[in-house]
């Protein structure tokens, strides 16, 4: 071990074949000695080991993260957090897929959501998986789950018919009224209504055209000029009286259909929950949610006969399959009611 002219101590040792230069920068040769020592001890157990969990789940952010929206960055970090907090300090290599599995046991016997769950499951599958293509690990250890099924939430399914009238009646009452109707007709995402801009709209063609969204960091919103997928990119047709009520609603000093009620700039996200819990309350629509909106506007589609390519645009789905899943549930939902239909008519025959 030598001292250097900036006064740090330098040994250089060979590890696995590798030259490797140790420094310290301890004030006496003799800590110096003991500092390098366990520098050194650290570094055959890593080279012997591999990189931990913590260090692959920083590769692969600094390599995803920029390829993701913010919104999804949003839903994924919290599972990359908890993930990091339970097998941080653990040497990737070591991490088994038994181990994994009583992870993700724990949660279910927590009472974690099968959603919240799976959740999980996806970034540890990223994260593994770039281990494998950086050649960090053999294979990806992370199994298929068998997470408890559940209901499925609430929020994915269409309006009853009581619940659209509502909306109807009070499409001229308030801001959320109309905010309600006009998602209900069009089959926006919440931020995509909200990007909206008088300058989208055909008066001629009645149509609006959907090419933004607006995504919000904390409480402030900023409009993005993408949608949530390229296929988000869409053209979609507007009903006469939506028409006739945009042409009276356009206000002074904003170009903005759905502005912030107060300010008149980018609705804020306090606004919109405080807002949109408000209309539910008053009107009595109490368990409503925008994506049940968008879910009824799916199923008018399919009531209307509309083609499943014609639906993934109109929806500005990214993929088939998510179009198909959607028609696939209303036709089995119709073939259950048209059976009971018959059920209780032929009983009501049969008691004549």
């Amino acid at each position: 071990m030598k001292q250097r002219k900036d006064g740090r101590w330098e040994r250089v040792v060979t590890v696995n074949g590798k030259r490797k230069t140790f420094y310290s920068d301890a004030d006496t040769e003799t800590k110096a000695e003991k500092d390098i020592r366990r520098q050194i001890f650290d570094y055959k157990e890593k080279a012997e080991n591999g990189i931990t969990f913590s260090e692959a789940a920083d590769a692969w952010e600094r390599e995803a993260y920029d390829d993701l929206s913010h919104g999804t960055v949003k839903v994924y970090k919290p599972s990359v957090t908890d993930l990091v907090n339970r097998f941080g300090n653990v040497p990737i290599s070591s991490i088994t897929a038994k181990e994994i599995t009583q992870y993700f046991n724990e949660l279910m016997l927590k009472g974690y959501a099968a959603k919240t769950i799976q959740r999980r499951r996806s970034a540890f599958n990223m994260i593994m998986k770039c281990a494998v293509g950086a050649g960090l690990i053999g294979a990806n250890p992370v199994p298929e789950l068998n997470a408890r099924k559940r209901t499925k939430k609430e929020d994915r399914r269409a309006l009853t018919k009581e619940e659209r009238q509502i909306i109807i009646q009070n499409k001229n009452t308030d801001y959320w009224g109309f905010w309600a109707y006009f998602v209900m007709v069009t089959g926006c995402r919440r931020g995509e209504a909200f990007a909206l801009t008088y300058k989208d709209i055909d008066y001629n063609e009645k149509t609006v055209s959907i090419h933004g969204t607006v995504e919000h960091y904390g409480n402030a919103g900023v409009i993005k000029d993408h949608t949530k997928t390229e296929a988000g990119m869409r053209t979609v047709p507007l009903t006469d009286d939506i028409i006739d009520m945009l042409a009276v609603r356009k206000k002074k000093g904003t170009n903005l259909i759905f502005p912030d009620p107060i300010s008149d700039g980018i609705i804020t996200n306090n606004r919109i929950a405080r807002g949109w819990n408000k209309f539910r309350e008053d009107v009595g629509l109490h368990d409503v949610t925008p994506h049940m909106l968008r879910h009824t506007y799916a199923t008018m589609l399919y009531d209307a006969g509309c083609d499943l390519k014609s639906a993934q645009y109109l929806l500005g789905h990214a993929d088939m399959q998510t179009t198909l899943k959607i028609y696939t549930h209303l036709s089995e939902e119709r073939k259950a009611k048209a059976t009971d239909e018959v059920r209780t008519k032929i009983m009501q025959f049969l008691d004549e």
